[in-house]
């Protein structure tokens, strides 16, 4: 995955392969730089809007490795925000579920709550809470409700 990143395709299946083995080993993804190869991906294909199973990949990918982090991720809230703004007028919905989880989780901490505000993450999230087609989703209203 860190020799070949720059590839969305490539990126896809590599976090889709580190998410199918890691979940019992999240701390050792972690330690093998798992986030800084999703995070990487992240800045540089959240904002596609054709690559919302890829945007879903590296959120879930982060938010499991994240408690074993010694810090956040400084771009985490920033990347989460624009990727959700890119795909919350055409999805995927599981996409969009995992951007609003990673908002959520990021949301928890009492410190964040100034820069997730700044960045109109209330209004947003409410955004996908009023579109019709969101808001029938039963998967997406917890996400939004956290």
């Amino acid at each position: 995955w860190k020799s070949g990143g720059h590839n969305a395709d490539v990126a896809q299946e590599c976090c889709a392969v580190t998410l199918l083995l890691s979940h019992g080993a999240s701390r050792a993804a972690a330690a093998a730089g798992a986030v800084e190869c999703a995070l990487t991906a992240w800045h540089r294909f959240g904002q596609d809007n054709t690559r919302g199973t890829l945007t879903q990949g590296v959120a879930e990918t982060t938010l499991l490795c994240l408690p074993h982090l010694n810090e956040r991720p400084p771009a985490l809230p920033r990347l989460a925000v624009e990727s959700l703004r890119t795909l919350q007028g055409m999805g995927p919905a599981p996409a969009v579920m995992w951007l609003l989880k990673a908002l959520a989780r990021l949301a928890m901490e009492p410190k964040m709550a100034p820069e997730l505000n700044s960045q109109g993450v209330a209004d947003l999230v409410l955004a996908v809470l009023a579109d019709e087609r969101w808001g029938q989703e039963l998967n997406l209203r917890r996400p939004v409700a956290e």
